[in-house]
């Protein structure tokens, strides 16, 4: 895999967390807790992203064939272990149930490259951490613009 992906992985994760913490921010000190039930969708959907790159993290050190995959993995594992613990803490304050788990969608992207190994997981693995960081950062941005909490 190339230093531009690399880059851009690292960049799409660095803004993802970087609004996690801003939208977790918001949620923390609701003007009125009630309001917070609006977001209790994406607490689902952030909590459900959470734990599956926490799980794809863990197979990316297994499965994976350069030593900056496995260590992207670690770090995605690392950081999004934190940030599910800040957005389950949160959603307790404000009672909304937090997922305890990944969605069927992520178990079943899990499974396929659970199936592959070396630089075809790299590559794989790649192209889905930028997707998923991408689509991260359009779901924090709009729970930091209109989020209720």
């Amino acid at each position: 895999m190339n230093p531009v992906a690399y880059r851009t992985i690292f960049a799409a994760a660095a803004m993802a967390l970087a609004l996690n913490v801003a939208a977790a921010d918001k949620m923390a000190n609701p003007a009125d807790k009630k309001d917070a039930r609006a977001d209790a969708g994406f607490v689902m959907e952030a909590g459900q992203d959470g734990h599956a790159e926490v799980e794809l993290g863990k197979l990316a050190q297994k499965n994976g064939s350069s030593a900056a995959v496995k260590d992207f993995g670690k770090r995605m594992v690392t950081d999004h272990s934190k940030a599910g613990k800040e957005l389950a803490a949160i959603a307790k304050k404000l009672n909304i149930k937090a997922p305890s788990g990944s969605s069927d969608k992520h178990k079943a992207h899990y499974k396929k490259l659970a199936a592959l190994k070396g630089e075809k997981f790299d590559s794989e693995y790649a192209q889905h951490m930028v997707d998923d960081h991408e689509k991260a950062v359009s779901v924090f941005q709009k729970q930091a613009k209109s989020g209720e909490a």
